[in-house]
Parts: structure tokens; sequence; C-alpha cells
């Protein structure tokens, strides 16, 4: 078996850059589609966005690559007077138009402006504690948008994204830290992000990430990587990410009963019943972590 944090079979795109904020599609009832296109010529630009990817991608709905870019055109023209200097959304939706040419051509002088105020604006929250504009700058440094790559920014706005309970966050810090991208590798500190991300039910919203990184753990707890050999541990983190909703994890749960004894069957089922979230919507969310200042000079500003 591969790598279960590989690139290939395992692996979810890193900072999952041109949805980031599509979060909700995790959660979207893909018969809101008509609401959604309803919401979008009403001037819903989030709408307009989540609308956009479904038809790009037939994610629950027929792909329709035309009715996208129609959409995507929209979105350029109701951000097209938008003032972005002040609005890091408003910004980081430009930016994306233009960067990947959606609803039109690509214009990448138009993509590093708007990049560039994206920095600005991103780490001015971030400085105030905002968990997603700390992950979104952490992107942003890694990909090199708006300025030049940086990989130890990108490693120290995602620890502290990571650390405030954000699971998307925890994942991205489980493949940087796994493959060694942000300048070194730590498989052990990889796979205590990930555990985190397996019990993380903060925001039940994101509960599919949360199954993700119990997959995964699942699949680690079976081959020995990060964490010893356990059968017992492999097969509850699977049967718990497929009471989730994970299809992958199902079917290798499944896989595996043919391997157990009725015993083994149940004294697993009882382990997976009996577990619980470590981070609960009950206790709410957390508050962010004091904001840590990175070294001075080490992540010069690209001027806007």
């Amino acid at each position: 078996m591969k790598n279960p944090a590989g690139p290939k079979a395992y692996s979810m795109p890193l900072f999952h850059f041109k949805h980031q904020r599509e979060e909700d599609l995790l959660s979207l009832r893909f018969d809101a589609a008509e609401d959604l296109e309803q919401r979008s010529r009403r001037g819903d630009i989030r709408a307009g966005f989540l609308l956009a990817h479904l038809l790009s991608t037939g994610q629950g709905v027929v792909a329709d690559p035309a009715h996208a870019q129609r959409t995507y055109q929209r979105l350029r023209r109701q951000l097209f007077f938008r003032p972005y200097t002040h609005d890091a959304e408003t910004a980081f939706d430009k930016a994306r138009l233009h960067h990947f040419g959606w609803g039109g051509r690509a214009n990448p002088k138009k993509a590093l402006r708007y990049f560039r105020a994206c920095r600005r604006l991103f780490r001015q929250d971030a400085d105030q504690g905002d968990r997603y504009a700390t992950h979104r700058l952490a992107a942003l440094y890694f990909h090199g948008l708006g300025g030049d790559k940086d990989g130890l920014a990108a490693m120290h706005y995602l620890r502290l994204a990571a650390e405030s309970g954000l699971v998307h966050a925890e994942l991205d810090m489980t493949e940087m830290l796994w493959h060694g991208l942000g300048g070194w590798r730590d498989k052990t500190e990889a796979a205590r992000f990930l555990e985190k991300a397996a019990n993380n039910n903060r925001m039940p919203r994101f509960r599919a990430l949360m199954a993700e990184a119990q997959y995964r753990m699942g699949l680690m707890a079976l081959e020995g990587l990060g964490t010893t050999v356990s059968l017992k541990n492999g097969y509850v983190w699977l049967a718990i990410a497929a009471r989730y909703g994970h299809e992958a994890a199902n079917e290798r749960r499944k896989a595996l009963d043919q391997r157990l004894s009725l015993s083994q069957q149940l004294e697993f089922q009882r382990a997976a019943a009996d577990w619980v979230p470590r981070y609960s919507p009950d206790e709410g969310e957390p508050p962010p972590g004091p904001y840590t200042a990175p070294p001075t000079g080490l992540y010069a500003e690209a001027p806007i």
C-alpha cells in the first residue's frame, strides 16, 4: 500500500487553493443549485462562486462548463467596481478570477496586484487572530502568490491556524510535515496534527474533513506509518470515518471484516461505537491562540 499521506491515493489538494472560500461545499445540499442561481443573480458573490464550482465539476448537478463560464462572467461584472484595497474578500475573489482565467482571459498582472493586497489584508487579520485569514496567508506564501514563495512563512502561519483548531489547517500541516514541504520533515509531528484533525468536531459543517483524517489514521495504523501497527486501531478509525459517510473507509472496513473472527468484529465495533471526538461543538469554538510575531525581516511584504 502507498503512503497514506502520499501525493496520489490519499492526499487532499494542499491548501485547497482554488476554492478556499467554498468550504460550505462540504455540507451543501446539491438540490440548492437553483437557489444559488437566484442568489447569484441578486448579487450574492459567495453563491455565485459556489454555483460556478458545482457546474464546473458536476458535483451533485449535471456538469455545464458553459453555464459555469457565464456565472464567472457575471461575477466579474459584479466585482468590477467594488473597491478591494481595504476588503480582503473582494481582493481574493478578483485575484482568483484573473489568476485562473475564470469568466475571461487570465491576467497575471491584475492577479498579482490583487494578491499583493490579499497578503497585506490577510496579514492584518491574522495579527488579530483570524484563523481563516491566517490559513489563506499561509497558502499565498506557499504558492508564491502576491510575492515570492516562502516555505518558512507558510509553515509559520499554517502552524498558527492549525494550533487554533482549524481542521483545514491541521490536514495541510500533516501534508507539509510528512513530505517536508516547508523546509523540514517530522512524521511524528505530522501524525499529531492528523490525530487532532481526526478528533476535530468543532465545526460540524466540516465533518467531511474530519472523516478524511479518520480514514488516514486508519490506514496509518494498519501499515504502521508514523505509529505502531494495530489492526484494531486501524479498523476502529475506518469504522468511525465510515460512520461520518466516508465511502472509501467503509469499503476498506468491509474488506477487513473478511479477515476477522466474529468476536473480533464485535470487539472492534464496540470500540468504534464508544468513540467520542475530543473537540465537540458543545464546547464551542476555542478562542484563537495568541499571535506570535515571526522573526524580524523573514517575511518581507511585497509592495502594493
